[in-house]
Parts: structure tokens; sequence; C-alpha cells
């Protein structure tokens, strides 16, 4: 179907869709964007050109025109307040809804599937489950952590580049820190000291993050003896 208009005085046509900014030209109506309806065909006789607003109006925040609907053009894009975008991984409009902005995520925190995921420095989040541990040459960096029972005792832990850590504390003790969870909520991690004053000790680290922080409760295990406390890590 076409709407009809009249410009100076001649007669032309627009194509009659819902979207896509039409203009008039000498040999009926183009449909200047991306789509259309296919029926495009030469009509009447030479006519003035017009404008978008002698037909319809374009698609507004990025959306295409597409067999006459307004459409974002990526799959997974909604039409939030900033525009097409996709809520499930932008971090400026991070769970957006249509016409609502969404969250912009903290520096250290990334937009996965919707929610912000604080990630060690370094660290991407997997798009799938949206933990921070996994392949693809994702790092966590270093870590300041401080652990305490009946005094506190600090150290470094570095990552290893694959699965877990490389523990120094300033009491002289090292380990090996496997990283066993990390679902970017709470994080578990095993350690078993080889060598050294504190070789034979074992310990269970559970934490949850709160921003760039973990802190949580730890148990050693040493020489057949159970004791418990906190850790901290930032």
């Amino acid at each position: 179907m076409r709407d009809t208009w009249t410009g100076r005085g001649r007669a032309a046509c627009c194509l009659a869709v819902a979207c896509g900014t039409l203009v008039v030209v000498a040999a009926g109506c183009d449909l200047l964007g991306i789509g259309g309806t296919g029926d495009e065909s030469e009509v009447g006789s030479t006519g003035a050109r017009g404008t978008s607003a002698d037909c319809h109006p374009a698609c507004t925040g990025g959306r295409i025109c597409t067999r006459g609907v307004c459409a974002c053009p990526h799959p997974g894009d909604v039409l939030c307040s900033k525009g097409c975008t996709n809520p499930k991984t932008d971090n400026f409009a991070c769970g957006c809804s249509t016409g609502t902005a969404g969250r912009v995520c903290p520096v250290g925190e990334e937009c996965c599937n919707g929610r912000c995921v604080p990630c060690p420095s370094g660290q991407k989040t997997d798009p799938t489950t949206c933990a921070c541990a996994g392949s693809g040459g994702r790092t966590y960096g270093t870590w300041r952590e401080c652990e305490t029972s009946t005094r506190q005792i600090c150290g470094t832990w570095e990552w290893n580049g694959k699965d877990g850590f490389r523990a120094t504390w300033e009491n002289g003790a090292s380990a090996a820190i496997h990283l066993d969870k990390d679902d970017g909520s709470t994080v578990v991690l095993t350690r078993r000291d080889a060598a050294g004053a504190s070789a034979g000790l074992a310990a269970t680290y559970t934490g949850t993050r709160s921003g760039s922080t973990i802190s949580g409760s730890v148990t050693w295990t040493w020489k057949g003896k159970t004791t418990t406390g906190t850790w901290l890590t930032r």
C-alpha cells in the first residue's frame, strides 16, 4: 500500500510502512536505510522531493527498519534508555530493560548476565558462568592477604597463571594455593605447605566477595590439630 501526498503541486507517493526514513524522489519513493517491504516500484509521474515528515519517521535509538518494524540490529540487544545495547554485557547499562537505564558497574566489576560481578585486576568473567576463574589467559594478578587466629599474619599471593597462587607470608611460610571455586560471589581455596617450617600444613579458605575485597573463614590443620580463624584479601 502507498500513502499519497501533494508536494509543490505535483502528486507523488510514499511507501506505507511503519518505519524508515522515506523520501519522495523523481521516480516514486525510496526507503533510505536498511530493510523495507520490497514494494518500491516506480509510480506516478515526476514528483517533488519531500522530507521524512511527509512519510514516516526514522527509527530511533540505534534501531533499524526491518520489513516495517523498528528493531535493534544485534541479537540480544534491547532498546534501553541509552539506545540499543546488550543488557547482559554493557558495563554502562547493566541489567537495563526497555526504556530503563540499568546500572553502571563500578571500577573492578564487569557486567555479566545482567549483574555487576567483581573480579580481581586483570580478570575477566566467563560469559556463561560469570565466574572469574577460567581459561583463555585470564589472570588474578597479585593479592595482599591477611589471616588471623590468635594474631594476624599477612602475606602475598601471586597468581600462577593457571589454577591458583604461589603464596608467601611474613612469618616465612610458603604454600601452593588452589582455586577451587569462584562464582563471582563465593570463593573457595585450598592450601598445602610442602616445605619449610610449616611443611604439612593444610588449610581451606572460604570467602565472600564485596567489591574488590574477599573475606571469610579459614580452617588450618597441622600436626593433627585443627584451628579456625578469619582471612581477608584485597
